[in-house]
């Protein structure tokens, strides 16, 4: 269940951030910086990707797993 509700929020993270990306692009980077515009727009595309499944684990991860492992013994 935990995988499904990180897909699910991962999902929504994707969703805003190229929407976000998608209005950068158009109203800033195509009127001002033409030639910019393609990369920037494909880095930033990728960018959300990754800082989006980051975000994701992030937000998903379990509240006690930070205590848990703080929790295992050293000398194993």
């Amino acid at each position: 269940m935990q995988t499904m509700w990180l897909l699910v929020v991962y999902a929504l993270i994707l969703v805003i951030g190229e929407a976000i990306v998608v209005a950068i692009g158009l109203t800033f980077l195509d009127r001002r910086y033409p030639s910019l515009s393609v990369p920037v727009s494909v880095l930033l595309y990728l960018a959300v990707f990754f800082l989006g499944w980051k975000l994701a684990v992030r937000v998903t991860e379990p509240r006690d797993a930070k205590s848990q492992v703080s929790a295992v013994p050293e000398n194993l």
